[in-house]
């Protein structure tokens, strides 16, 4: 069974009683991207608080005068900030934010997985991945516009044969990719395109039936996050100004 997301009233009630420094992040599934954050820690007996998503994490943040006691620090992922910026009120030096979509990204960029691609495996995922940047970036801006499409959609309900699923994108109403945000999000698409889209592009080509070596979602992220790369090692400074 999957494991119950905190409320914000139970992990505020929880830092509340806390007298350790925390470190709040989105969600289970982001526990073993800050293993080694939590490590670097372990000096002074830092406590990662995952709590089942950025508006949980949000929620908690604008209620950080019920535990003005406790040094806390707040992990996001940028997502749609990527393209519309930061509110206001979430410009707070406590807030960490990844610098890509995701902490996916960071931890893909970091660990420069795409090395482990053969070159036809790679023309294969750059077709794909092509293909899924023009419906994401019609789908952001139908975002951006007000409108409440579906984000979180797995490459293999999107592509056909390396194209676009004709049925899907009838259904969803694509009409083709935004002229604006397309050639962003496709040139930077390890920054830009939603993290776990990303991820399961190229798994797809890491785990295709008869390779050499198969991959899986789990292994590949123990990999990158012992890869002391850059975008990590930013995160972890800005919480270690934070939390010392």
């Amino acid at each position: 069974m999957p494991t119950p997301e905190i409320t914000p009233a139970e992990a505020i009630q929880t830092l509340k009683r806390s007298s350790l420094p925390t470190i709040v992040t989105e969600g289970v599934e982001d526990y073993v991207a800050f293993r080694r954050i939590e490590a670097a820690f372990s000096d002074i007996g830092v406590s990662l608080m995952p709590v089942g998503g950025k508006h949980t994490v949000l929620e908690v943040f604008k209620q950080r005068h019920e535990f003005p006691h406790l040094k806390v620090a707040y992990v996001v992922d940028r997502d749609l900030w990527m393209f519309t910026g930061v509110p206001n009120e979430f410009t707070d030096a406590s807030i960490v934010l990844t610098d890509g979509y995701s902490i996916e990204n960071d931890l893909y960029r970091d660990a420069n997985l795409e090395r482990y691609l053969t070159a036809s495996e790679r023309t294969s995922f750059i077709t794909k991945c092509e293909q899924v940047c023009r419906w994401f970036s019609f789908a952001v801006r139908q975002r951006m516009n007000g409108g409440d499409p579906v984000l979180k959609v797995h490459p293999k309900r999107l592509l056909a044969a390396g194209q676009l699923c004709p049925a899907y994108v009838a259904q969803c109403g694509y009409t083709g990719p935004c002229p604006v945000l397309f050639p962003q999000i496709h040139g930077g698409y390890s920054r830009f395109l939603r993290g776990k889209t990303l991820w399961h592009l190229l798994l797809d080509e890491l785990s295709a039936a008869g390779r050499h070596a198969q991959h899986n979602y789990r292994s590949l992220m123990e990999v990158a996050a012992y890869v002391d790369g850059p975008l990590m090692a930013r995160i972890r400074g800005e919480l270690n100004g934070l939390m010392r």
